[in-house]
């Protein structure tokens, strides 16, 4: 559902299936899933395993958060100092 934190990703990627967090869209997710062939299943778990490694696996997750750091690291060194009146 769209209460899961990685569900831009999921949709975006077509790992999965997408749906308002309540019992109409859970319904819809159902009736979404069964629908599909099951080549169409095959591709989803290919797609969301890809999505995972590529996205999520500790390595890379690690990775970016890492990047996120220096860069917040190297925007705060860039700001001008502050001197409090003396």
């Amino acid at each position: 559902t769209d209460k899961v934190n990685i569900w831009r990703e999921v949709s975006s990627s077509g790992s999965g299936l997408v749906e308002p967090d309540d019992a109409p869209g859970v319904e819809r997710l159902l009736r979404r899933f069964h629908a599909l062939s099951s080549d169409e299943r095959s591709q989803m778990g290919r797609r969301a395993r890809a999505t995972f490694l590529d996205r999520f696996e500790v390595g890379k997750a690690s990775a970016s958060i890492n990047a996120a750091c220096l860069d917040a690291i190297q925007a705060h060194e860039r700001r001008p100092a502050v001197v409090a009146p003396g």
